[in-house]
């Protein structure tokens, strides 16, 4: 988890717009760029996720104080937890896994 977040707060340090985020976390963990019908449930699934977090804070510092490293205080903890766990979700693919 820890590493997903990571890449998380690295892709966000790069830009705040949501298709480039998805686009560099996907990069980064696929080493391809993600088709259109991907991008599209990667997107909703950040949205689900950061509406989540947004309604309870509490999980999402919960969730990024998941590791050694400290949490990166100026960014959103919310938005961080939402593409944290999409990161997540991109690390568990078979693509990934199969390398």
């Amino acid at each position: 988890m820890e590493t997903a977040r990571k890449l998380a707060e690295s892709a966000l340090r790069t830009t705040q717009d949501a298709d480039a985020v998805a686009s560099y976390i996907a990069q980064r963990t696929l080493c391809r760029p993600l088709n259109e019908d991907e991008r599209s449930i990667i997107l909703s699934a950040q949205g689900d996720f950061l509406k989540h977090y947004r309604a309870a804070p509490e999980a999402a510092s919960e969730l990024l104080a998941v590791g050694e490293t400290g949490i990166e205080a100026d960014l959103d903890p919310a938005e961080v937890a939402s593409w944290t766990m999409v990161a997540s979700e991109l690390f568990n693919l078979d693509e990934v896994l199969n390398k």
